[in-house]
């Protein structure tokens, strides 16, 4: 299913604000990019996101968006003092790995 023109744009903000700050934008930031008028408009976007399976959202967390990649596999996009209280220590230090050895890359990327 084809995301319209709105939903597209508040896709693309997700990805480069997460791939930008390391967390997801909240809902404020979102309507300010796209001029919503108010974040229950933004809500709504990624209400509409999220069904059609773009994204996944942690409901009554803040900044909790994960992007959905093609292959199924989630990409964490979770403020990190939540890992733990979500997916157990365990499983939160693999993740917290996974972030950090993302963010070095990242980092190397931009500064080439």
């Amino acid at each position: 299913m084809s995301l319209t023109r709105r939903q597209q744009e508040a896709f693309d903000f997700v990805k480069s604000y997460l791939a930008e700050h390391g967390t997801a934008p909240t809902l404020r930031e979102i309507s300010a990019h796209l001029k919503t008028g108010g974040a229950q408009n933004a809500r709504t976007i990624l209400i509409h996101l999220e069904q059609r399976g773009y994204i996944r959202r942690l409901r009554y967390r803040p900044r909790a968006i994960e992007i959905v990649d093609l292959g199924g596999r989630y990409k964490v996009a979770v403020d990190r003092n939540l890992i733990p209280l979500l997916i157990g220590y365990a499983d939160a230090e693999r993740i917290a790995v996974e972030v950090a050895v993302n963010q070095f890359i990242r980092d190397g990327l931009e500064s080439a």
